[in-house]
């Protein structure tokens, strides 16, 4: 498994200390993205990371405005100054020096995902050696991903077009996202069919990352302020709400140990059981490379709660009872009709 150091950002509980912005902040931030379906998506799709952004800067004092273009549109964009930065670098391509990046906001686990249970005893890409595998454009175009010799990438575009080629047995494995295989093994039990099985470890842990052109004036202390934002945005639960996530581990007091981070405002439909953490544990975002542990400080909205007895109560007495079943699916269940209907 291949993990930037950089990944695993620093974002201790000292963070939640208020500082003021001083910069000036009477300009809007243009900023740029790709087509990602349940991350930047436009219509019915979801556009969690331009939500993010958006909040995240504006917690800051900025404001941004953000397009989502072709990827071919984007980086023009961006090299002729019609964009000031981007706000889903991801940290397995090269950084540029006219740009000034800030701390993985959000990390991305690529596990191999096939339609066998067998594909959970895989390791390393020598177990699926001269397989086919689908993956997108964003990740195939990175250095790390080209080094791969072991597999046949199929390339594509888009998510959809690499899910079909998994649907129609055109690749072998897929590359992609856990929060992505997620998302459509919610649309294959809809239908009542098998979920997708994934790797046992990812076979890439990177992550997300907001760029700007350095020729914006405080380019640096905006970074600076981001990154401060996005990691209150942690600790708070925001996080949790924002990208549907129940429970997130990360070592947000820096002690080696990760802590339990979640929000009343979330769906909880396990966690308001009482077998757990063990319920949740195999299901919990990993943030980072911390050590999981039952007896760990566990954020609730912030709060802080030392017993699970306690949160679970908590958790009882403040979700919404909406927010007690299992939702739907973040991906278009109409768009992938079609893949469904063949599957």
């Amino acid at each position: 498994m291949w993990t930037k150091k950089s990944l695993f950002f620093s974002c201790g509980l000292s963070l939640i200390a208020s500082t003021g912005v001083a910069f000036a902040q009477d300009e809007t931030l243009k900023l740029v993205t790709t087509e990602w379906e349940t991350f930047t998506s436009d219509g019915s799709h979801s556009a969690r990371l331009n939500e993010f952004v958006a909040e995240a800067l504006g917690r800051a004092g900025y404001h941004a405005n953000i397009t989502i273009e072709r990827p071919a549109f984007a980086g023009s964009g961006l090299n002729t100054g019609k964009y000031d930065g981007q706000i889903d670098f991801i940290d397995l391509d090269k950084t540029h020096p006219n740009f000034v990046y800030s701390s993985v906001y959000f990390p991305i686990h690529l596990h191999i995902i096939g339609k066998q249970a067998s594909v959970e005893s895989v390791r390393s890409f020598a177990q699926i050696r001269d397989s086919r595998v689908a993956v997108e454009n964003r990740y195939a175009a990175t250095p790390p991903l080209r080094l791969i010799k072991d597999v046949k990438w199929s390339r594509n575009p888009t998510t959809f077009e690499s899910i079909a080629n998994i649907a129609g047995n055109r690749s072998d494995y897929l590359l992609s996202d856990s929060l992505m295989l997620v998302e459509f093994n919610r649309l294959l039990k809809d239908r009542g069919e098998q979920p997708l099985h994934r790797s046992i470890n990812p076979m890439f842990t990177t992550g997300l990352q907001l760029s700007l052109n350095r020729s914006i004036t405080n380019a640096t202390s905006i970074i600076s302020a981001f990154n401060q934002t996005a990691a209150e945005m942690l600790v708070d639960g925001s996080i949790n709400t924002l990208f549907g996530i129940q429970w997130i581990a990360a070592d947000v007091d820096n002690n080696g140990t990760s802590d339990w981070i979640t929000s009343s405002n979330t769906f909880h439909s396990i966690a308001l059981i009482d077998n757990y953490p063990e319920s949740i544990g195999e299901n919990v975002y990993r943030w980072d490379s911390s050590a999981l542990d039952s007896t760990s400080t566990i954020l609730i909205d912030g709060n802080t709660f030392n017993s699970w007895g306690a949160a679970r109560q908590h958790l009882l007495n403040n979700v919404d009872e909406s927010l007690q079943s299992r939702r739907s699916s973040f991906l278009d269940k109409d768009a992938y009709k079609r893949i469904l209907d063949r599957w």
